[in-house]
C-alpha cells in the first residue's frame, strides 16, 4: 500500500495513518517510585552446553526483582523470561525452542542490557520417524539425538497438531498420532524432521453381525475417532465411551433399528468423514420383560419387547423348548398360552427365522401364588412394595415375602390378590418369591437404592490444626456403608464414633493451612460441602529485600502461612501492606508492596489464624516524586474500546467508560474529567468521521459534528474547557473551533489549504487563550511548531526543521517551566521554550515505538507510553523528569493490551497520554490525534475575520 509515494512521503504518511483502534490517556495522581537496582553485570553460566528446554543459571547483578521483567534473547532470535525462583543476582532460564548457539543478550524493560557468554545449544536432531504412515490412535518411534527426557517439554506436532509423548528418553520418543492429526513434517521443540502421513480411516466389520435392542456391540477398524454413529434408517445410536477408541468403537443398539450397515461420521480439522460398515447389521426380535416369570400349563403370559412380528402366527414362542401358542401380536407385545407339559427354561423368540433367547419362565403347580405387578420396583430399606396377583393366601401368616440375599420381609396386609409388605434392611437387588401352602411363586427383580444421601450441616471448631480432632454434625451418616471424610483435593480424615447424626474425625498431618471444603462419601455418593480452616502458627524466615522505598515489592519467605494469600495480613510496624497477588496460591511466600510510610527501620510481621508471627527488619529509604495515577484507553478486542485508571497506591485498576460498536474504532480521544464525559473521532473503515462524546457510565453518546458541518477526515481534537469550545483539524488543511455540546455552528479558524500545510495536531492552552499547532507536509511544506490565539489571529513559527524537527506528531506544554515537548517521529521526545528562543534539545530516544507523551507539572516529569513486546500488542508507562537529570524509570509494566482489528492504514498507528495534575487536563483538554489519509467533501463553515498566515 503507498508504494507509489517516496521513502520520507511514505515515513510521514505512517505517521498521519493512525486509526486510533488504541490509544492510551494518563492522567496523575500521586504513588510511588521503584528501588533502584545496582548497574546489570553478568558473571557466568552454567551449564555452557545445554539441550532445548534446559534449564541455566546466569549469575550477575542488577536483574529485575520481578522475574518476568529480565528478557532473554538467545542467538537466532528466540526469546524467552527468567524462571520464578530467580532473584536480583542469579536467574534461571529455560533455553527455548528456536534457540541456537552463541551469546545470550539479558535485557530489563530495555532499560539496561547485557551480554552473556556464548552457550553451546545442541538442538534435537532426527533421524528417523517409524512408521511414516500410520492412523489415528496408533503410536510413532521417533529415533534420534538430544530430546528430553520429561516427555512434556520434547513439544511434538505431527504437521501442526501437538502429539502426545508417551516414552521419552535422550535418543527415543513413542508419541501417539492424535485425533485431529494432519499430514505434515514431524518436528520436536520446533526442530523439523521427517514428512508424516495419516492413513485414511477404515472400517474393518461389526462383532456381533447381529443383535437386539440394547445390545453392546463393537464397530472394529483403524483411526476411527466417533463422534456420530447411526443405525439404519438414521436412528443415532449411544456410544460407550469406556472402551472406545480409535481401534474399537462400543455402541448400543437403539429402539427402532432396522437392518442396514451402520455409519460413522466424524468432522476433523472442519472436514466431514463418513464411515459405512461393510456388511449390514441384522436387528434381532427380543423379549424385554415376561409376566408373570411363573405359573403352569394354561395361563396366560405377557411378553414385551421389540421387533416382533404384528401377525401372531409369525412369532414362535417356545417355553425351555415347548412351543406355545400366541394368541394375540403387536411389534412390542405377545400374548402366549403356557403350554401343557411346561417346564422351568428359557422362553425364546423367533421370527422370520431369527431366534432369541428370553427370560426363565419358572413352571410351577396349580395354587401357586401368580405375581402379575409389583410396584414399585425399587427402593430401600423398610420401604414398602404392593404385590398384585392370584393365589396368594388371604391372611399375612399365610404368606411368606422372601427379597434376595434370603431376607424375609414383613406383610402389612394381605388378600387372595394383593399383598403390602415392608422391604427388611438385610435385602439386596435381586428377585422376590411368594410362598403359599409350600408352593413357591417369582416376582420380579426389586433393586435396593443405595443408602440415603448423607448431608453435612457443622463442623466444631471450625478451625483446627494438624492431629487434632473434629466433630462434624449432619444425617444419614452410616458406618457399615464405609462413610468417608474428604477435603476437595481427596485429602482424607480418619473417621471413628460415628451415629446417625455425628462423627469424629482427625485432622491430618500433612495438611497445609488454609481454607478447605470438606464432604463425605458413603456409599458411593457424595454429601454437600461445608468450609474447614486448617490452622496454623505463622513464622517468617527470610525477605528477598532488606531495604527499599514505598511501592517496592517484598517478598516474604516463611511456614505455616494461609494457602490463601489474601488471609495473610502483612505490616510494617502498624502500617497494613498491600499484597502484590491476592489470588496467588503459593503456601510458602507473600509478596507485598512496601507502604506509604515515613523513612526509617521497621518490622515486618504476618497475622493470620488470629496469630501473629515474629517479626523481620526492613529499613524504608526516603521516596522520590510520586508515580502519577493514570487514565488510559485499552482494545481488547476487534469491538471493545474501553477507559480505564490506574492507581499505583494501593495498586488498582478500574474501567471508567466501555463501548462495543463493531468496526467502529474511536480515535483522537481527549477528556472532560470534570463533567465525566470523553470527546473522540468516531470512524467508520473508509467513510467519514464525526466529532463525538459519551459519558464515562457509557450512557449519552452524541455526535457533535461531522461530514455535514463540513469537517473532512479528523486528525485531532482538544478541548477548552472554560469555554466549553473544541478544536478540531482535519485532512483537508483546516482547524475548526465548535461548541462542546455540539451546539453552536462550526467555526474557521484557520485555512492552510494555499500553502499545503497540513494541521497535524492543536494542543489549546488557557493561560493565554492559545493554540499550539503542529503543521507541515514532507517535500511539500516543512515542519513546524506554530502558536495563534484562540480566535484565530496572530499565527507565530516556533520551530521547524532547522531546529531539528524530523516528523513532528503531538506538542505539550508546560507554562510554568516555560517549555514545550514535542513527540518527533515514532522514538523522540525533544523540548524547547515556549518563546521559540534556543532551539530544539533531544531529551529521550528510544528503542521500541513512542506511542504518546504527556506532563507531571507538579513534579517536573515527561511520561510516556511506549509498546513493551515486538508484537506491538503490549505498552508500558515509563518517566524522566524534565531536564534529563534522571534516567528513564518503568512506572506502569505492560498495563495496555492493544489488539489490532484491521490493517493499520498507511502502516502506522498511536496512542497518547492525558496530564491531570494541578494545572488540571481537565480545565486544559488535552488530547492527543491519531490520523488517517482520507479526505471528505467540504461544506459552509462560519469563518472567523481574515486567516493569519504562517511567518517567522
Amino acid at each position: 500500500m503507498f508504494s507509489f509515494l517516496s521513502g520520507p512521503l511514505r515515513s510521514m504518511a505512517r505517521l498521519l495513518a493512525m486509526p486510533g483502534i488504541v490509544m492510551l490517556l494518563l492522567v496523575y495522581y500521586s504513588c510511588q517510585e521503584e528501588e533502584n537496582l545496582p548497574p546489570l553485570k553478568i558473571f557466568s553460566i552454567t551449564p555452557m552446553n545445554v539441550q532445548l528446554g534446559d534449564t541455566i543459571e546466569i549469575s550477575g547483578q542488577g536483574f529485575s526483582p520481578g522475574f518476568d521483567y529480565n528478557e532473554i534473547t538467545f542467538t537466532g532470535g528466540a526469546v524467552t523470561y527468567s524462571l520464578p525462583g530467580s532473584t536480583t543476582e542469579k536467574i534461571l532460564v529455560e533455553v527455548p525452542d528456536g534457540a541456537q548457539s552463541g551469546e545470550m543478550i539479558v535485557d530489563i524493560l530495555d532499560v539496561e542490557m547485557a551480554t552473556a557468554p556464548s552457550v553451546e545449544v545442541h538442538p534435537p536432531v532426527i533421524n528417523e520417524v517409524t512408521p511414516a504412515e500410520a492412523w489415528v490412535g496408533d503410536s510413532l518411534v521417533i529415533r534420534g539425538e538430544n530430546f528430553q527426557r520429561n516427555a512434556v517439554r520434547n513439544n511434538v506436532k505431527l504437521g501442526r497438531v501437538e502429539a502426545p509423548t508417551l516414552l521419552s528418553s535422550k535418543t527415543e520418543l513413542t508419541v501417539l498420532v492424535p485425533q485431529n492429526a494432519e499430514d505434515g513434517p514431524v518436528s520436536v521443540m520446533g526442530v523439523a524432521g521427517p514428512q508424516f502421513t495419516v492413513k485414511p480411516s477404515v472400517i474393518y466389520g461389526i462383532v456381533p453381525t447381529h443383535g437386539v435392542v440394547g445390545d453392546t456391540i463393537e464397530i472394529r477398524g483403524r483411526g476411527m475417532n466417533a463422534q456420530n454413529v447411526h443405525f439404519a434408517p438414521g436412528i443415532p445410536a449411544t456410544i460407550i465411551l469406556d472402551g472406545s477408541g480409535a481401534r474399537t468403537v462400543r455402541v448400543v443398539v437403539p429402539v427402532g433399528a432396522t437392518d442396514g450397515a451402520i455409519t460413522i461420521r466424524n468432522n476433523i480439522n472442519d472436514k466431514e468423514l463418513i464411515l459405512t460398515t461393510p456388511q449390514d447389521f441384522l436387528i434381532y426380535p427380543n423379549i424385554a420383560e415376561m409376566t408373570p416369570l411363573s405359573g403352569y400349563a394354561g395361563i396366560a403370559v405377557t411378553l414385551s419387547g421389540h421387533n416382533f412380528s404384528p401377525v401372531a402366527e409369525d412369532n414362535i414362542v417356545r417355553f425351555n423348548g415347548q412351543q406355545a401358542v400366541v394368541t394375540k401380536a403387536t411389534t412390542n407385545e405377545l400374548l402366549v398360552t403356557v403350554p401343557t407339559g411346561v417346564t422351568t427354561g428359557p422362553v425364546s423368540i423367533t421370527v422370520n427365522g431369527r431366534e432369541t433367547p428370553g427370560p426363565v419362565f419358572t413352571a410351577t403347580s396349580e395354587g401357586t401364588p401368580i405375581v402379575l405387578a409389583m410396584s414399585p420396583r425399587s427402593g430401600s430399606a423398610g420401604s414398602r412394595v404392593q404385590l398384585d396377583g392370584i393365589n396368594f393366601g388371604e391372611t399375612a401368616a399365610g404368606n411368606t415375602v422372601r427379597f434376595a440375599g434370603n431376607a424375609t420381609a414383613t406383610i402389612i396386609s394381605a388378600s387372595a390378590t394383593q399383598l403390602v409388605v415392608e422391604v427388611p434392611p438385610q435385602a439386596i437387588t435381586g428377585l422376590v418369591t411368594v410362598t403359599k401352602d409350600g408352593k413357591t411363586g417369582v416376582a420380579p427383580t426389586y433393586t435396593i437404592n443405595s443408602v440415603a444421601l448423607p448431608f453435612l450441616t457443622s463442623v466444631s471448631p471450625a478451625s483446627a490444626r494438624p492431629g487434632s480432632s473434629i466433630t462434624v454434625k449432619g444425617g444419614n451418616f452410616n458406618a457399615v456403608a464405609g462413610l468417608v471424610l474428604s477435603t476437595e483435593n481427596n485429602e482424607r480424615f480418619t473417621v471413628s464414633a460415628v451415629t446417625a447424626t455425628e462423627f469424629v474425625a482427625m485432622v491430618p498431618q500433612n495438611l497445609i493451612p488454609g481454607d478447605y471444603s470438606l464432604f463425605v462419601i458413603q456409599g458411593g455418593r457424595a454429601s454437600n460441602t461445608i468450609p474447614f480452616e486448617v490452622a496454623g502458627n505463622p513464622v517468617l524466615q527470610s525477605i528477598d529485600v532488606t531495604e527499599g522505598t514505598p511501592g517496592t515489592i517484598v517478598t516474604i519467605t516463611g511456614t505455616e502461612l494461609h494457602s490463601r494469600e489474601v488471609k495473610n495480613i502483612v505490616r510494617f510496624g502498624t502500617e497494613t501492606a498491600v499484597l502484590v497477588n491476592p489470588a496467588d496460591a503459593n503456601p510458602n511466600t507473600v509478596a507485598v508492596y512496601v507502604p506509604n510510610v515515613e523513612a526509617g527501620v521497621y518490622n515486618i510481621t504476618l497475622t493470620t489464624f488470629g496469630v501473629t508471627s515474629n517479626s523481620l527488619s526492613f529499613t524504608v529509604k526516603p521516596s522520590g516524586a510520586p508515580v502519577r495515577n493514570i487514565l488510559y484507553t485499552e482494545n481488547e478486542a476487534p469491538s471493545r474500546f474501553a477507559v480505564k485508571r490506574r492507581t499505583n497506591d494501593p495498586p488498582s485498576e478500574s474501567t471508567l467508560f466501555e463501548r462495543t460498536f463493531a468496526l467502529q474504532p474511536m480515535y483522537a480521544l481527549t477528556l472532560d474529567l470534570a463533567g465525566q464525559k470523553a470527546y473522540f473521532a468516531d470512524d467508520v473503515i473508509g467513510g467519514p468521521t464525526a466529532v463525538a462524546r459519551a459519558n464515562y457510565d457509557q450512557s449519552g453518546y452524541q455526535v457533535l459534528y461531522s461530514g455535514e458541518h463540513g469537517i473532512g477526515q479528523i486528525l485531532d481534537l482538544s478541548l477548552d474547557i472554560a469555554h466549553q469550545k473544541v478544536y478540531i483539524t482535519d485532512f483537508v488543511n483546516v482547524l475548526y473551533r465548535g461548541d462542546m455540546d455540539g451546539s453552536g455552528p462550526l467555526e474557521m479558524l484557520y485555512d492552510f489549504g494555499s500553502h499545503g500545510i497540513l494541521p497535524i495536531g492543536v494542543s489549546y492552552e488557557p493561560e493565554a487563550d492559545a493554540l499550539y499547532i503542529i503543521s507541515g507536509y514532507p517535500e511539500i511544506a516543512p515542519f513546524k511548531v506554530l502558536r495563534g490565539a484562540a480566535d484565530g489571529s496572530g499565527l507565530t513559527d516556533l520551530f521547524d526543521e532547522s531546529d531539528g524537527l524530523t516528523y513532528p506528531v503531538d506538542v505539550k506544554v508546560d507554562v510554568g517551566s516555560g517549555q514545550l515537548f514535542v513527540l518527533d517521529g515514532y522514538n523522540t521526545i525533544k523540548v524547547g521554550n515556549l518563546d521559540g528562543s534556543g532551539g530544539m534539545t533531544t531529551l529521550a530516544t528510544r528503542n521500541r515505538e513512542i506511542l504518546g507523551i504527556s506532563l507531571d507539572t507538579g513534579d517536573d516529569f515527561v511520561y510516556w507510553m511506549e509498546y513493551s513486546n515486538d508484537t506491538k500488542t503490549l505498552a508500558s508507562v515509563f518517566r524522566q523528569k524534565y531536564d534529563g537529570s534522571t534516567e528513564a524509570e518503568e512506572v506502569y509494566t505492560n498495563i495496555a493490551q492493544l489488539e489490532l482489528t484491521f490493517e493499520p492504514w498507511l502502516g502506522g498507528m498511536r496512542a497518547g497520554l492525558v496530564v491531570e495534575d494541578a494545572g488540571g487536563a481537565s480545565a486544559r483538554g488535552w488530547k492527543f490525534s491519531s490520523m488517517k489519509a482520507n479526505r471528505s467533501s467540504r461544506q459552509p463553515v462560519k469563518r472567523l475575520g481574515p486567516i493569519a498566515r504562517p511567518g517567522k
